[in-house]
This record gives structure tokens, C-alpha cells and sequence, in this order.
């Protein structure tokens, strides 16, 4: 087998200030490692970190990210992340898989599922 597992995941973010403080305070993520000579922030999530990225684009002026975070309890997710203030679409149900987008500050659309 080449590959273990997917390493990281990158989100692409204008200011890496706002977006330690969003992704750590409303997501609840502690922090990894920081490299600001690299403008890069790591967040631990589970086995595959989480990489706030300083870039000029965001995602959602480009293309969303393609990756889902898991949630074993997705109605209570939901229920957090917009009590936190976090713009959340409505949770969507698909045969025994749930899932529902929501939003970080800068427009970057992410998305949760659960099954």
C-alpha cells in the first residue's frame, strides 16, 4: 500500500489572526504548531490536522474544499455551531447519510456529515 491515510488538510485564509481565533474558540480546535514565517497555522483534528494557510483567496472565490468533517451527533453540531453565531444551511438527510454546510468567516464553505 503507497498511502496510510490522508496527512493534512489545508483552508485557505486571508489572516491567519482571525482565523486561529474563529476555528480554535467556535470549532473548539486546539493548536498544533505555528509557523509564521510559513503563514501557517495547524490545528489538531483527530488523526489529520487542519492547516490555516494565509493565502490572497479563499475557497469560496475559488473552489470549496472537498473534505467533511465528521460529527457523531450532527443535530447537536449543528445546534452549536449556530448558536456560536456560524452561518449553517439546514441539515440535509440522504439515505443513512446527513450532512449540512456552514461557513468560517471568510466565506469558506465547509461542510459536516454523519452517518
Amino acid at each position: 500500500m503507497l498511502f496510510q491515510r490522508i496527512d493534512t488538510v489545508f483552508v485557505f485564509v486571508p489572516n491567519l489572526s482571525t482565523a486561529k481565533n474563529w476555528y480554535t474558540n467556535t470549532l473548539e480546535l486546539p493548536v498544533l504548531f505555528e509557523d509564521v514565517t510559513n503563514n501557517l497555522i495547524v490545528l489538531k483534528l483527530g488523526e489529520t490536522p487542519l492547516t490555516l494557510l494565509k493565502a490572497d483567496t479563499t475557497y469560496e472565490s475559488n473552489r470549496p474544499p472537498h473534505f467533511n468533517f465528521f460529527s457523531e451527533n450532527i443535530e447537536t453540531t449543528h445546534s452549536h455551531l449556530r448558536h456560536k453565531g456560524v452561518k449553517v444551511e439546514p441539515i440535509e438527510t440522504y439515505d443513512r447519510m446527513s450532512s449540512f454546510v456552514f461557513y468560517d468567516p471568510f466565506g469558506n464553505k465547509l461542510e459536516v456529515c454523519s452517518f
